[in-house]
């Protein structure tokens, strides 16, 4: 940020177009004679400050590209991040900081983005999938009460990862296999807005899983639906039940 606002930097050359001097200038605005004379100068045009020629470059072009293959065939891959791509090049004894892979990054066109998790399907779930999409393609979804469990992640957070345009899905997609802390919650929601929510302790067995769609699920129903008809079916088992309030 500059330290004279571009606001007054203006004014100066206001005053200066009415014939003020330099040294009138600068009593008028408490500043002093060199600063109003620098602002003044014919070069600065709008007032904009002058380019500089900054410190230099601490890698070359050549090294330039080599950051940016390191990062996506390694640091991405291992989720090495800021620190620890410093220490590891702190440890070669190169000139070039975490900050500084960051920098040469993003003038390479990476894009800071959260790496989405990927959950692998098999082939069995794929064909479900199908095949419950092509049973449903005529159903009136506003008469249907959706239902499911899941779980959220407790002390987790999303990671961040440079992301480049020729990059393929599978590079940026972080396939998960392992469970942190979690908490499993049920719910339902329908078309006309949500349901009920339950809280589920340690493993949902048949009989807890029983008191929660005797409870909630027709809770839920007759607060969105009401006297109408509704239905609700089972992912795993095509067969849909009516019933009626």
């Amino acid at each position: 940020m500059y330290r004279v606002p571009t606001k007054e930097r203006m004014q100066y050359s206001a005053y200066a177009d009415m014939g003020w001097s330099t040294s009138l200038i600068a009593r008028r605005f408490k500043r002093k004679w060199d600063t109003v004379d620098r602002w003044l100068n014919p070069e600065r045009k709008d007032a904009k400050d002058l380019k500089r020629t900054g410190r230099p470059r601490t890698t070359t072009a050549r090294e330039d590209r080599k950051i940016v293959r390191r990062y996506r065939k390694v640091w991405r891959k291992d989720s090495v991040g800021r620190r620890g791509i410093d220490r590891e090049l702190k440890k070669k004894d190169l000139k070039a900081s975490g900050k500084t892979v960051y920098r040469r990054l993003k003038e390479a066109g990476g894009e800071m983005k959260v790496k989405q998790r990927r959950f692998p399907l098999t082939t069995r779930h794929k064909r479900l999938r199908v095949a419950f999409a092509t049973d449903a393609k005529e159903e009136d979804f506003d008469l249907w009460l959706w239902s499911d469990e899941t779980t959220f992640e407790i002390g987790t957070r999303k990671r961040k990862v440079f992301q480049f345009a020729e990059d393929s899905v599978e590079e940026l997609a972080e396939t998960q296999y392992r469970h942190p802390i979690s908490q499993n919650v049920w719910a339902c929601v329908s078309s006309s807005g949500p349901g009920e929510i339950a809280f589920i302790e340690g493993t949902l067995k048949g009989k807890e899983y029983k008191e929660i769609l005797s409870s909630c699920l027709f809770t839920a129903a007759k607060k969105l639906f009401g006297k109408k008809r509704w239905k609700v079916c089972c992912l795993f088992n095509p067969q849909v039940t009516f019933y009626y309030l």
